[in-house]
C-alpha cells in the first residue's frame, strides 16, 4: 500500500475538483442548447391579420337596450 504526503493528496483533490467543473460546465452547456431548441420549437411566427370592410348594404333601424 502506498502512503500519500499531503501535498500528492491536495494536487489529487484539486484535479478531481477540476474534473468536477468542468462536468459541471458541459452539463449546464448541454441544458442551455436544449432549452434553447425548446424554446426554438415552442415560438411562432405572427403575421398580422389582414383587415377587409365588406358591405352588407343593410339599415340599422333599432339598437338593443344596454341595461339588458
Amino acid at each position: 500500500m502506498t502512503a500519500f504526503t499531503q501535498s500528492e493528496m491536495r494536487v489529487a483533490e484539486t484535479r478531481s475538483n477540476a474534473l468536477n467543473l468542468t462536468s459541471c460546465a458541459l452539463l449546464v452547456t448541454q441544458l442551455v442548447l436544449r432549452t434553447s431548441l425548446i424554446w426554438e420549437e415552442l415560438t411562432m411566427e405572427w403575421t398580422t391579420p389582414q383587415h377587409e370592410e365588406i358591405c352588407l348594404s343593410c339599415e340599422v333601424s333599432s339598437y338593443a337596450n344596454a341595461e339588458l
